[in-house]
């Protein structure tokens, strides 16, 4: 994934050009297809995602919610060190940037206002999941 595609994700929007050429090189791509199930409720984080292009499906009870370029997920198994939350489900082919576990630990370190948006939305995520 290129520099420009790391660059839209909007949590990264304060970081500079070197900050953002730093966690390129700390993603991994991955591409689904519909329907693809990219995350299963109950297993243990070890990534979260961006999403590139494409759109999925977080399957929340009794409203799912969908996410599309530019949202991130997974975060919350990540952030509280617990299983996942949903199911999380590809609606169309998608282009993602998967963030290990560790490197995001080191991200969160590295820039309190990663680490403070990353949280904030766990926890709103967490409460919507409940």
């Amino acid at each position: 994934m290129s520099w420009e595609v790391v660059a839209k994700v909007p949590l990264f929007g304060t970081l500079n050009a070197s900050q953002i050429a730093e966690i390129a090189t700390l993603l991994r791509p991955r591409i689904t297809i519909p329907e693809e199930v990219i995350t299963r409720k109950g297993d243990i984080g070890d990534a979260m995602y961006f999403i590139a292009s494409g759109r999925v499906e977080v399957q929340l009870d009794p409203q799912p919610v969908e996410l599309k370029g530019g949202d991130f997920f997974g975060e919350i198994a990540l952030v509280e060190q617990t299983t996942r939350t949903a199911d999380v489900v590809a609606l169309t082919s998608c282009q993602l940037l998967a963030l290990r576990a560790r490197d995001l630990d080191d991200l969160m370190e590295q820039s309190p206002a990663i680490r403070e948006t990353v949280q904030r939305t766990a926890r709103e995520r967490r409460e919507q999941a409940s």
